[in-house]
């Protein structure tokens, strides 16, 4: 039998290992995020990746995936980049930080609607992941893009937002104001930390190089752990620039496979196909970095297993604007759309040394962009220590139960974009990203339309193209999923459009108690008996009924009052429905003007009577 002094010898020696030999309790966290890069934008496998590419080569995508899993219902929190970006900085939606745009926006209006007033710096409130797992003991490195604030915020400044080390993180949302992906006569990029001093690099030098180069030395130097890394790279957004070389090889491929008749699903651009690559290349070397930190090639210093990484991207793919340099089929649209090609991405995670987590396989948990940061602390065994300073009012849901194959429910999924994106606005191929909101739950996808303020119904399970609107077909569904994307954005106080008309935000999505609006009957159809329900309850205070019961009575706008707002958005879906003129023709008498002044002071009675 083993004496005492053995195993408090082996004891000893464990206890050194676990403190100083890359063992240490708490996993390193690394999230390797990508811009622009579509759900389709990887390898084709058929096991692991069957509606990838088969024209982009990512073979270190696929290595990631081998070793963990390919998350197929994973989605960005955003169709554009800054808010997805905050989502995951704060664990908050779009609608919650009112960071709703990329920074700083567009400013494009409709004919009836412009945005709001949102939010464009990141808020020195916010206690950021990298604050947060700072606090937990974790060195932090921050390398590529991070595009959340402007010139002379805080919010602009990694270092100023959890992370010890910077290097390429600024103002900016693509390399092309720092003369592009390649360093060029300078040898340097002028406005990117870490990156812009002038003869450092060769005139070729590629940008995804010099940042997965700075990223291994943060490894090397922190390899005994904890740490977090971020290497957010400005890949694969525009300009659209690759070494000659690649993208002489995906010329050269293009030919051959269109030539032998096969389909490449419109990935077709040789350049982009160039960035891609490049992007992996640079995954591939992450991987090695965690492999063997000291790069000596001795693996005896491994802190893979370790090592929680998660890949993601902040929006679809760019389709149909900006030289539609890839598409996403089959999902529908690109980035800057609510439909599924603007907001569902690519997703892997592998934690080698978690036996739990299965590896080589698909998993179809849904999860998005916010729900990162408690993945991240609930790894760290930091979720909701009160040690730990972290957001508690956050909208993710740590995703660690669902890889571990535990059950797991993600609940609803809320999207809110109170703008019209570049893509929608320049694009007549992009029809998903004006004035938007969006709520999903198990297969099912509803989205409201402020424009017209129509809702669409997609069931994702038998049409993920979402090419057939089933919302007459599914009642209690668009019932269900209106009231809780209403609820919601109320909850959070997000920021309506304003109308154009008002100067006000107009109303927040209605519930579908009919789906036709004005049928306070439910009869299926606007018609003169709802015009007499809300005649008889004009100028009502409702707002101790029900939201269903004060509908039935009128209430169209769904804000416990039947005044003159219920009257003009009857007046305007009876006219839709019968005609511009058939409602006054219906009861010409009793019709009065949204605009007179017997509605006006009625509405002014009734509000001054609730304030009683």
């Amino acid at each position: 039998m083993p004496s005492l002094f053995c195993h408090l010898s082996l004891f000893g020696t464990l206890a050194a290992f676990l403190v100083s030999g890359h063992l240490h309790a708490k996993p390193n966290v690394v999230l390797f995020l990508v811009d622009d890069m579509g759900w389709t934008d990887w390898q084709r496998d058929a096991q692991l990746n069957p509606t990838g590419s088969l024209l982009y080569e990512t073979p270190n995508m696929l290595r990631l995936a081998q070793q963990g899993q390919n998350l197929t219902n994973a989605y960005a929190a955003c169709p554009v980049c800054s808010p997805t970006r905050a989502a995951i900085t704060t664990g908050k939606t779009p609608a919650r930080t009112r960071i709703t745009d990329w920074i700083s926006g567009s400013g494009v209006s409709t004919a009836n609607l412009t945005q709001p007033n949102w939010t464009k710096n990141l808020a020195a409130s916010e206690t950021t992941i990298a604050e947060a797992l700072s606090a937990d003991g974790y060195r932090t490195g921050f390398f590529g893009k991070w595009h959340l604030g402007q010139a002379g915020n805080a919010g602009a400044d990694p270092l100023q937002n959890g992370f010890d080390v910077n290097v390429g993180g600024g103002t900016f949302g693509n390399p092309g104001s720092n003369g592009g992906f390649f360093a060029g006569s300078d040898g340097a990029w002028a406005q990117m930390p870490g990156l812009n001093t002038p003869g450092t690099y060769p005139s070729d030098k590629y940008l995804s190089d010099a940042l997965s180069e700075k990223a291994a030395e943060f490894i090397a130097d922190e390899a005994e752990g904890p740490f977090f890394l971020e290497l957010a790279h400005y890949l694969v957004h525009t300009p659209l620039q690759g070494p000659a070389d690649l993208v002489a090889k995906y010329q050269q491929k293009i030919s051959t496979l269109q030539s032998q008749g096969v389909n490449l699903q419109e990935h077709d651009n040789p350049t982009y196909a160039a960035m891609v690559e490049k992007m992996d290349q640079s995954l591939g070397a992450l991987l090695d970095s965690l492999e063997d930190p000291n790069g000596d090639g001795n693996m005896s210093d491994s802190i893979r297993d370790n090592t929680l990484i998660v890949f993601a991207s902040d929006n679809g793919g760019l389709y149909g604007a900006e030289g539609s340099p890839t598409r996403n089929l089959p999902l529908r649209d690109g980035k800057g759309s609510m439909y599924e090609g603007g907001i569902r991405t690519p997703q892997i995670v592998s934690w080698t040394g978690n036996a739990s987590i299965a590896q080589g396989v698909i998993s179809t948990a849904r999860t998005s962009s916010e729900d990162l940061y408690p993945t991240f602390l609930d790894a760290a065994g930091a979720l909701g220590s009160a040690t730990v300073p972290q957001n508690t009012d956050i909208d993710g849901v740590s995703i660690l139960s669902a890889l571990e194959g535990q059950a797991y429910d993600r609940g609803f999924q809320f999207w809110h974009y109170p703008h019209v994106s570049p893509q929608d606005n320049s694009s007549a191929l992009i029809s998903g990203g004006s004035f938007v909101s969006a709520v999903r739950d198990d297969q099912w996808k509803l989205i409201f339309f402020y424009e017209d303020r129509h809702y669409e119904l997609y069931n994702l399970a038998t049409d993920l193209s979402e090419t057939t609107n089933v919302l007459a077909d599914n009642p209690m569904v668009a019932l269900n999923l209106s009231q809780a994307l209403r609820d919601y954005l109320i909850d959070v106080d997000a920021q309506m459009p304003i109308s154009r008309a008002t100067g006000q935000p107009v109303a927040a999505p209605n519930v579908l108690f009919a789906l036709v609006p004005g049928d306070f009957n439910n009869s299926g159809q606007i018609d003169p008996e709802d015009w007499s329900i809300l005649r008889q309850n004009l100028f009502s205070d409702v707002s101790n009924l029900d939201p269903q019961a004060a509908y039935a009575l009128g209430d169209i706008t769904q804000d416990g009052l039947i005044n003159r707002f219920d009257f003009a958005s009857f007046r305007e879906a009876y006219a839709a429905a019968h005609g511009p003129n058939a409602l006054s023709a219906l009861d010409s008498a009793a019709v009065p003007e949204p605009g007179s002044a017997a509605l006006i002071v009625g509405s002014t009675l009734l509000v001054l009577l609730r304030q009683l």
